[in-house]
């Protein structure tokens, strides 16, 4: 089966990734990056520490505190994708031969990346890995809109069904204990009545006694 050159190019990528070495400036790289990973994440973690106490004054519905939290991230996104600033003669994806079709999806110019690679691969290399750069932002945004807590979209809302069953739980649970207890009074009372109605026999026939005894009507008369 023959191997076709987009994918010998695309093989022959991986193969160069691999073998480059780990050296001071990867080192210095990952030190920039954490620490701007560390004041990112602590900017929305500031945002999302504060908004329990502004739900409840501006009076913030689930679906507001979402669009809130994801705006900086799907901004973060959008600049990573179109500005790439501090990243050298690498601007934007498209010089890397990244396109995005209106559906959404991504094509991919081997050809453009290529010689990208080639003739600036220390900007492609700042473009994914210095701290602004498209990489580095395009992992924070996409890690925060996800099911990260606190703060993620996608665990915010997860957390706001998982709020909303469990009041549902406990509102149906209420109801079956209140439906139970109705039951065993409505049951006492029909049990009280019964023995109420079973009764009245008894106790006509005791003043039916009583008032034979006393006007001798009704009383077998001998002699």
């Amino acid at each position: 089966m023959a191997i076709s050159l987009d994918d010998q190019r695309a093989a022959s990528l991986l193969a160069r990734i691999e073998r480059t070495q780990i050296s001071p400036w990867h080192i210095r790289a990952l030190l920039v990056m954490g620490s701007a990973t560390f004041f990112d994440a602590f900017d929305v973690l500031a945002i999302a520490y504060v908004l329990p106490a502004l739900i409840g004054v501006w009076k913030l519905a689930p679906r507001t505190i979402g669009v809130l939290i994801s705006s900086s991230f799907i901004g973060q996104i959008a600049g990573a994708l179109f500005t790439g600033a501090a990243s050298g003669a690498i601007k934007n994806i498209t010089q890397l031969g990244i396109g995005l079709n209106n559906d959404g999806t991504l094509t991919l110019n081997a050809d453009t990346l290529n010689s990208a690679l080639n003739s600036n691969f220390s900007d492609v290399t700042g473009f994914l890995q210095n701290s602004g750069g498209f990489g580095q932002t395009l992992a924070s945004s996409l890690n925060n809109l996800g099911t990260q807590a606190p703060n993620g979209a996608v665990y915010l809302a997860q957390q706001q069904n998982s709020a909303q069953e469990k009041a549902l739980s406990t509102s149906i649970s209420n109801e079956d204990t209140l439906l139970a207890a109705q039951k065993i009074q409505l049951t006492n009372e029909l049990n009280t009545a019964n023995q109420i109605l079973q009764s009245i026999p008894s106790q006509l026939n005791q003043v039916n006694e009583i008032y034979s005894a006393i006007t001798g009507y009704n009383q077998n008369r001998t002699g």
